[in-house]
């Protein structure tokens, strides 16, 4: 039977089915993307599993960045994606910023991780030079300089393979989510440029699977550490947007992230971000979220606590029982468990035309034409997604004379 669909929802309907054909082209037959879900533990305690490997690729593509900064800003997109699902409007935002302190001396603070969330996506910058890697970690930052991230291509560092199509034009406004057509292997992991695509005198010796995995989890639990602060801005359209702020004290992005919820949200949380690394590529990567509500009993609180004691390195988890409802199954399975949301949250950048055309506006009509006058062109590059947009004299005259 033929029901005539609204213009609207016809289009919408046409998008999916040319969305669904292209990750199949894309990952096979074996769809591979991220997912969160949220389950009610005895109708005490919430958890949340949010499995962000394909976050952490494209985050790790359009940056190029290796896998061990990818990873590190993968943990905090991990928790806006858990933070932003509790939004309550679609065009509610939150920021996430993990800061050290200037390297200046001045007192002031530096950005080494930003985040920013709304309902379903997320979107974020590393500053790679201020992470604390040292030593034989350094390698796991290593890009290939096979792929240059020009026009548009980006490679993923130790993730992600060239990309071959959907190049970005500087003069239009595309979509970012036009910029998502790599290659990948059939079930979703991507190649590796760095371990599989350089010449032989580049060649990356790394260590077995086993031993990578473990030096590659103690590297990023530590990278973010030092001297700093966990701040969260919820804006709702309200006069003043709520901030929240804690110290980085425990050494790593987990316990630190446990702290600020407890201790400047009020809610008694658990969390646990990690990733596996196999030698080559990042296979896994997530979180594992536990919040305790009011009158929670303490006998269950600490049955959890046990369990979450076998949570060490969350990635090979992830990796090994491949879903959040096998973990919950495996780890869960004689609570009385209720799933209570499930979304599919996705890297978006969504970045337009109009936030750089402002930001000419901010700098005023004479040092505009100045910049043009001494390099003939204003140049905006969008921090999240790495897309340049470019102005002539006739671009920036057009901003200025509309109203």
């Amino acid at each position: 039977m033929f029901f005539p669909m609204k213009k609207e929802t016809k289009k919408r309907f046409l998008n999916e089915i040319f969305i669904g054909k292209k990750v199949r082209k894309l990952y096979g037959n074996n769809i591979y993307m991220s997912v969160a879900k949220k389950y009610l533990l005895n109708g005490s305690i919430v958890v949340t599993v949010i499995d962000s490997t394909d976050i952490l690729h494209e985050a790790a593509r359009l940056h190029g960045l290796g896998a061990l900064p990818a990873a590190v800003l993968n943990r905090v997109l991990t928790v806006g994606v858990f933070m932003g699902r509790d939004l309550k409007n679609e065009e509610d935002k939150l920021s996430v910023i993990v800061s050290g302190a200037s390297e200046d001396g001045s007192g002031g603070e530096s950005v080494k991780i930003a985040v920013a969330a709304k309902m379903d996506s997320v979107k974020g910058y590393v500053e790679e030079g201020r992470l604390l890697i040292n030593g034989e970690a350094k390698k796991y930052c290593e890009k290939t300089d096979n792929y240059e991230k020009t026009d548009g291509e980006a490679d993923c560092g130790n993730g992600g393979k060239k990309i071959s199509e959907n190049k970005i034009n500087s003069e239009n406004e595309t979509d970012s989510e036009n910029t998502i057509n790599a290659e990948y292997k059939t079930n979703g992991e991507t190649e590796c440029n760095a371990a599989k695509e350089i010449n032989s005198e580049q060649k990356i010796n790394y260590e077995d699977e086993t031993t990578a995995a473990t030096a590659f989890k103690n590297a990023a639990d530590s990278a973010a550490g030092g001297e700093g602060y966990i701040t969260v801005i919820k804006d709702s359209g309200m006069k003043e947007p709520y901030t929240g702020r804690s110290e980085l004290v425990k050494g790593d992005l987990s316990s630190d992230f446990a702290l600020y919820f407890t201790v400047s949200e009020q809610k008694p949380s658990a969390v646990v971000l990690g990733e596996y690394f196999n030698g080559k590529k990042i296979l896994a990567a997530g979180g594992f979220f536990v919040q305790v509500l009011p009158g929670a009993d303490d006998f269950l609180i600490t049955i959890v606590q046990d369990i979450l004691r076998d949570f060490g390195d969350f990635g090979k988890m992830l990796r090994e029982l491949k879903t959040p409802d096998a973990i919950m199954d495996t780890y869960f399975a004689d609570f009385d468990v209720k799933k209570i949301d499930e979304f599919t949250p996705r890297y978006f950048c969504g970045c337009g035309g109009e936030r750089t055309r402002n930001i000419i506006r901010m700098l005023g009509r004479a040092e505009a034409y100045e910049i043009l006058k001494n390099v003939g062109m204003i140049e905006a590059r969008c921090d999240f997604c790495g897309k340049i947009y470019r102005y002539g004299a006739k671009e920036v005259k057009e901003i200025f004379e509309q109203k």
